[in-house]
């Protein structure tokens, strides 16, 4: 939080000097002119608010989440134990559920399940790169603040058989996912049963099934980095395709990442949780 104040305040600074260069308001000055004054003013009154909001946040993180006590939101309910080629799929079973304290959030202005796609991702990008064709951009809405709301599920059979285009036509799930490591990322799903992966982690070497994740391009890099697993991989409406377990490839040009579908993580909850559901869609 401090370095984006810190940013904002170079950018103040940098405005500023301009407003100088450009001087007080002139009767005779051209419409260019008084154009990039009131650009740069807004600029810097906007960025004054930034500093203001984020100010005012990071003083309640200080006052409400300082002591190590206070930043505990939930307990460990269930552990999985690491499986890798777990029948009769043959996928990767690793995870755990962590039950939230109800008295550590405030419900009634809980945003549900959402994912933040912005950040190192415009809106420009993510509508022109995520919905490609015409048909698609008919409907299209940037999701109000970025947060992109995460609902139901993408099955088994439109994982082997994608119904999305990409902007050469070729059909695949157009897919996003905010990381630890490499933050907001897009990735393209070209279908499930052709990819395995040799797992040679925690003393076991067998292979598992898993979705693959390829870059989308070259020039977006990789889809995640080391320290991104445990991140939710939705598709571009927001439905969940999987959670992510690793990744392999030296080059961006190779990178694969591996996701194990939601759609069975969700079975295997349902075994022990048998009342449990995805949160409801928060408008």
């Amino acid at each position: 939080m401090m370095c984006t104040i810190g940013d904002q305040n170079r950018s103040i600074k940098d405005w500023q000097t301009v407003l100088r260069r450009l001087g007080k308001p002139q009767e005779d000055e051209s419409a260019n002119i008084t154009k990039r004054r009131v650009e740069h003013l807004a600029l810097v009154e906007k960025a004054r608010e930034n500093i203001s909001e984020i100010n005012k946040f990071h003083n309640e993180i200080v006052k409400q989440w300082t002591i190590p006590d206070q930043r505990i939101i939930g307990e460990v309910v269930h552990v999985e134990p690491i499986g890798v080629n777990v029948a009769p799929h043959g996928f990767t079973r690793d995870w755990a559920l962590i039950k939230l304290y109800n008295e550590k959030f405030d419900w009634t202005t809980f945003k549900g399940n959402k994912v933040y796609i912005g950040g190192n991702l415009s809106s420009l990008d993510y509508g022109k790169i995520m919905f490609p064709q015409p048909e698609d951009q008919a409907d299209y809405e940037y999701p109000e603040d970025g947060l992109l709301q995460a609902f139901g599920v993408v099955q088994a059979d439109e994982i082997r058989n994608p119904k999305q285009l990409d902007t050469n036509g070729e059909q695949c799930l157009l897919v996003i996912k905010n990381g630890l490591t490499t933050r907001t990322t897009i990735g393209r799903v070209t279908g499930m049963e052709s990819f395995t992966r040799t797992i040679d982690e925690y003393g076991i070497k067998e292979t598992s099934m898993e979705i693959a994740v390829l870059p989308y391009g070259n020039a977006n890099g990789p889809f995640s980095a080391s320290g991104d697993s445990g991140s939710i991989v939705l598709d571009r409406n927001g439905r969940i395709l999987g959670m992510l377990n690793g990744r392999a490839g030296s080059t961006n040009r190779t990178d694969v990442t591996y996701l194990t579908p939601y759609w069975y993580i969700g079975q295997e909850i349902k075994k022990y949780f048998p009342d449990s559901f995805l949160y409801d869609v928060v408008v």
